[in-house]
């Protein structure tokens, strides 16, 4: 019954790590692909950034 515990402890902690591992590898794509399009959305308040998404013609980017 012991071992079994420490075995749940240490899927749940690989668990974990896999996941975090999966939310930084996401963040770091968004970010290489934004390098790319040299167009980085910065964190801005919400009025700039609906500017930043106007295409010329005024009609917002999906």
């Amino acid at each position: 019954a012991h071992n079994s515990t420490i075995q749940k402890t240490e899927n749940h902690r690989k668990k974990e790590y896999f996941q975090e591992f999966a939310v930084n590898k996401t963040i770091r794509n968004e970010a290489s692909r934004c390098k790319r399009m040299s167009s980085c959305p910065k964190p801005s308040n919400p009025q700039e950034e609906a500017t930043n998404r106007k295409t010329p013609s005024g009609e917002y980017k999906q």
